[in-house]
């Protein structure tokens, strides 16, 4: 049955494209037409996703651009959607709308980090679950705005404001069935069953932001970055159970924990073995309190680094 499912929307997907086509190619554009599978041992079950990716770039007037990404993706996991449509980036873009500043203000992705995957500077664009680990992370877009001033040709400052927290979008199926595997032998124990999870998220309402300053050396570039803003997945704050006639329910209250981070980045040639490069990044990490079941979880700074890697010529 989820076969069918798939190819069925496998030829929606087809279908829209040709249609939407019209639209879309009165920008510059470049596609890009991805397939994967993957077969889950512990469920036998073969999953597929085919994915288009077509970036576009529009130029409104002199120095001022539209630009973005629009992603077309179809799969077959449990529990994400079966069909997604949509611009994953879509933005403003102005160079040098005043002497040596750029701007981007829309649907944005900022990286930070020196690491291709796992960069613990890397904290404004959450990450899809389920992902590659092969390759680059996709990157979700997230509303805000993105500023790069120049200091000279070696040296710029970027900084970056997001208004909202765009979180990890666990499907809340998902969630709930994590959190009743999760805690179901816990109340167990005390003698209740839990029957159905719910769910409820504390707002987030602080703005993110972070500043970052790059320079390049002669052999090597470095940045120093400071990020203010929240864990992307959530956090079980506080756990409550009601019981009905119909049976009991175990309500989840989930927060998203606020984080600073001050990190360091470099990446460049390895010094006496010629070709080699060298790279890598250390972040300071300083959570703040949360609070769970009404006490307060304090959490010391840490240090977390990207494993540094040397590449030498073959």
């Amino acid at each position: 049955m989820k076969q069918t499912n798939y190819f069925t929307v496998t030829l929606f997907m087809i279908w829209f494209i040709i249609i939407s086509a019209q639209t879309i190619l009165a920008f510059d554009t470049s596609q890009q037409l991805q397939y994967e599978n993957f077969y889950h041992l512990s469920s036998s079950e073969l999953n597929h996703t085919l994915t288009l990716n077509i970036d576009y770039f529009q130029e409104i007037s002199d120095d001022l651009f539209l630009e973005g990404d629009l992603v077309i993706r179809t799969n077959n996991k449990s529990y994400a959607q079966p069909l997604i449509v949509g611009p994953n980036e879509i933005y403003i873009s102005a160079y040098n709308i005043t002497k040596n500043l750029d701007l981007k203000a829309g649907k944005v992705i900022t990286r930070w980090g020196a690491a291709d995957l796992f960069s613990p500077l890397d904290n404004f664009n959450p990450i899809p679950p389920n992902i590659s680990l092969v390759k680059k992370p996709d990157k979700l877009g997230v509303l805000g705005t993105s500023i790069a001033y120049y200091i000279n040709d070696l040296t710029f400052i970027n900084a970056v404001f997001l208004p909202k927290l765009k979180t990890t979008p666990y499907p809340d199926q998902y969630l709930k069935d994590s959190y009743l595997n999760q805690y179901q032998p816990i109340y167990q124990v005390q003698g209740l069953n839990i029957d159905t999870v719910e769910l409820t998220y504390l707002p987030t309402d602080n703005m993110i932001w972070g500043l970052r300053l790059s320079h390049s050396f002669p052999s090597f570039d470095a940045a120093i970055s400071y990020y203010r803003g929240y864990y992307m997945d959530p956090f079980p704050v506080r756990l409550s159970t009601k019981s009905n006639a119909f049976g009991t329910t175990l309500t989840v209250k989930l927060g998203y924990p606020a984080k600073q981070v001050w990190g360091l980045e470099f990446q460049g040639d390895f010094p006496g073995i010629e070709g080699a490069t060298l790279r890598g990044d250390l972040a300071y990490v300083v959570p703040e309190n949360c609070p769970f079941q009404k006490e307060e979880l304090w959490i010391r700074p840490f240090f977390k680094t990207e494993s540094v890697e040397i590449t030498t010529p073959v």
